[in-house]
């Protein structure tokens, strides 16, 4: 998958991660818009409009579900990250792609490209 040109909003909590994957994905042309918590994505939402996101499960030990609703009914597709393994989502959040960390960028470009496949329909 290309990212060139893609404007993706990163929600991150841990900062030495954060900045790897913003370094990571602006590299390979996306814009990248790095915020570190819920009211900050919620802000950044309000005042911008994405092309995907990428979101951690766990922020500052909140779950980020009704932040990833948020982001779904902007129509901005997403993809959860984390740190925990296997994580069970909410039902209505069961298919939204997911990349454990330490992930890789094969694995987020695949995890970007389902989920740009999913929103397209």
């Amino acid at each position: 998958m290309n990212i060139e040109g893609l404007h993706l909003l990163l929600v991150e909590d841990e900062a030495i991660i954060g900045f790897a994957l913003e370094d990571l994905l602006s590299a390979h042309g996306a814009r990248t818009t790095l915020v570190a918590n819920i009211a900050s994505a919620r802000q950044r939402l309000a005042q911008d409009s994405f092309d995907a996101a990428i979101v951690d499960v766990n922020l500052n030990g909140e779950f980020s579900y009704p932040l990833a609703d948020e982001i779904r009914a902007t129509g901005c597709p997403m993809v959860f990250a984390t740190g925990y393994g296997y994580v069970t989502h909410p039902d209505h959040l069961i298919d939204t792609p997911t990349v454990e960390k330490p992930y890789s960028l094969d694995a987020l470009l695949a995890a970007l490209s389902r989920a740009m496949r999913d929103h397209a329909g």
